[in-house]
Formats: C-alpha cells, sequence, structure tokens
C-alpha cells in the first residue's frame, strides 16, 4: 500500500526588537496551513496556533541544555516557561486551505 502524507504551510511575521535591550515583540503573524479537507476547523485552528506559540515559548523563553552525554537536562515541566499573552503576536492570522491531493485519506484529510 502506498502511504504518503505532504504536508505545506508557510509562516510570515513582523518582529520588532529594541536593539538596546533586545526585546521582542512579535507585531503580526500570518500562516497559512494545507490540512485536506478539515474535519473540524476549530480543532484544526486550535492545534495549528497552539503549536506555534510553544514554539514562541521554546524559542525565547526557554534555555536548551544538556549534560556530557548530550542528554536534555532540562525536560521536565519544573522549567517550561508559558508563554503570556504579551509573548504572543498581537495580531496572528491563521489561514486553512484544502490542497485536495489527499482523495485516498478519510474524507480527503491529512
Amino acid at each position: 500500500m502506498d502511504f504518503e502524507i505532504s504536508a505545506v504551510d508557510v509562516g510570515s511575521d513582523v518582529v520588532e526588537v529594541d536593539v538596546l535591550t533586545g526585546e521582542t515583540t512579535i507585531l503580526r503573524s500570518d500562516l497559512v496551513y494545507d490540512c485536506g479537507q478539515s474535519l473540524n476547523p476549530a480543532v484544526d485552528l486550535g492545534q495549528v496556533e497552539g503549536a506555534f506559540v510553544q514554539g514562541i515559548g521554546f524559542f525565547t523563553n526557554e534555555e536548551y541544555t544538556t549534560n556530557s552525554d548530550g542528554l536534555v537536562i532540562n525536560d521536565g515541566t519544573w522549567t517550561y516557561k508559558i508563554p503570556t499573552v504579551d509573548t504572543i503576536p498581537k495580531q496572528f492570522n491563521v489561514e486553512l486551505i484544502n490542497s485536495a491531493r489527499d482523495h485516498k485519506r478519510v474524507l480527503s484529510s491529512k
């Protein structure tokens, strides 16, 4: 059985950086995600938005530390810094599209 999943998505951000303090503000984020035929757009939007915000938290608030063996040592919830309302994009646009290429999937979803 030939089983292939392709995901196509793109994002664009407008970020303001204070050159004196290094503080960043995400002014706008635009995401386009090809999810095939969305079975539940509200759930799919929540998944895309949640993953994006979690990624913002990882790249802006967390320190990725490893021990001498290369194992991650900050892998617990005590070191996880949750993004807050002032760290997420001020304007956040997400669009789900259907490329209609996945007719073999359940209801053409991905």
